[in-house]
């Protein structure tokens, strides 16, 4: 699923998420309040989580999060060193910019 199709499937269904990377993630990485989410293409997914290694559960990750505007919705984004300790946790050092 394309990223801004994948946020705008999220918004439609009023889902409280938090993306996390960026727009290269592909498939679009998110955490979300309610597993499964009622989003339409995201039951069963990988990319679903209900936890970021390194952070925590839903609102942990809501606390380490912006909001943006993009696609004409406002939705959260992982922060930059949330999402660089995210990373180290699971291992993905390689995934880091240098």
């Amino acid at each position: 699923m394309q990223f801004q199709s994948a946020v705008q499937a999220l918004c439609d269904a009023a889902v409280d998420f938090i993306v996390i990377g960026g727009v290269a993630a592909s498939p679009i990485c998110v955490v979300t309040r309610t597993v499964p989410c009622p989003a339409e293409g995201f039951s069963r997914r990988s990319d679903l989580l209900a936890e970021v290694t390194g952070l925590g559960g839903y609102h942990v990750v809501k606390f380490r999060s912006v909001s943006i505007q993009a696609f004409q919705h406002e939705f959260a984004i992982l922060d930059l060193s949330a999402l660089v300790l995210a990373k180290r946790s699971a291992g993905r050092e390689k995934a880091l910019p240098s």
